[in-house]
């Protein structure tokens, strides 16, 4: 059964090694969220991709997207929230809140450019918790 009255938002997911999204999550997300765009990024060294999961109502096939989650490290942070910030509201972000850059290192600059992004352009932040996702997008807060 699809969500009534639920016009859509934006799920950005950090894809990371700490963290584990699958295609069942976001099979998830696409039913209860039908018209939710759902993306997903992660990196390596000092490249990181910006994948689009799911968006109006369709969904990539389920080895697309677990074959999007094979990365090792964030990297990308900063150029997703940066996208994000650009998309249909409400905008959730998926993640553990540890950001990096190049290299996947740690950098105050990049941590704080990121929850600067978040604060000021209504962005919530979430565990990877499909529940409170779904809550959130609902305006459950």
């Amino acid at each position: 059964m699809r969500a009534k009255g639920v016009g859509g938002g934006t799920v950005l997911i950090d894809n990371s090694g700490s963290m584990s999204f699958g295609a069942g999550e976001v099979a998830q997300i696409v039913h209860d969220i039908p018209f939710a765009t759902i993306a997903s990024y992660n990196g390596r060294g000092t490249r990181g991709t910006l994948f689009i999961l799911a968006k109006n109502g369709r969904m990539a096939e389920p080895e697309a997207i677990e074959q999007s989650s094979i990365g090792c490290g964030n990297i990308v942070d900063y150029q997703s929230l940066l996208w994000l910030k650009t998309q249909r509201e409400p905008r959730v972000w998926i993640s553990d809140g540890g950001v990096t850059g190049a290299l996947d290192r740690s950098y105050v600059g990049i941590t704080s450019a990121c929850h600067d992004i978040v604060k000021k352009n209504r962005i919530t932040r979430v565990l990877s918790d499909v529940e409170s996702v779904v809550r959130f997008m609902k305006g459950g807060r």
